[in-house]
């Protein structure tokens, strides 16, 4: 029996609890159960994980299946799957939002994050943040990338305070 709800807009961030417990998630290839998400965490409370995990399945992001008395939870998506939309939809909101000017910043940062010249270019380039991302240089993580948009975010508006 597989749950379905009304989540209309996708998943952008997730909070660090939601982090470990995606990871735990995608690095299982199977459906766990909370007991399972918990042992893997190497502890944790109980009803803090069902409780997350449960908040997981109404963002889709898990899940969760009837076995016996209990749920089991996998992922909806695989981990780039989630990179590449929620790098998407961070992007989109800042042009969304600040327009022309954001668009010529995140040129310039996609200037930054492009293969070297003697690395031949993707047929289909990759969004800017995703390339970031995986940049051998970054941190690594969701949360990495929604602090680098929101970072983007802020210097646009200081530099736009500053043109007035």
């Amino acid at each position: 029996m597989q749950e379905a709800t009304e989540h209309k807009t996708p998943v952008t961030t997730l909070g660090p609890l939601e982090t470990r417990l995606m990871d735990v998630a995608w690095t299982a290839g199977r459906s766990l159960s909370v007991q399972d998400v918990v042992d893997r965490l190497g502890g944790g409370n109980y009803k803090t994980v069902m409780t997350v995990l449960n908040r997981l399945v109404e963002k889709e992001m898990l899940a969760r299946e009837l076995d016996g008395r209990a749920y089991r939870y996998h992922p909806t998506h695989g981990r780039d799957e989630f990179l590449r939309t929620a790098a998407d939809g961070l992007v989109r909101g800042y042009v969304e939002a600040f327009g022309d000017d954001a668009a010529s910043h995140l040129a310039d940062a996609a200037r930054v994050a492009s293969p070297p010249a003697d690395k031949p270019a993707d047929p289909q380039p990759l969004p800017v943040a995703y390339r970031i991302y995986h940049s051998p240089t970054s941190r690594k993580g969701p949360l990495f990338i929604a602090g680098a948009a929101a970072a983007i975010a802020a210097v646009f508006i200081l530099s736009r305070r500053r043109k007035s």
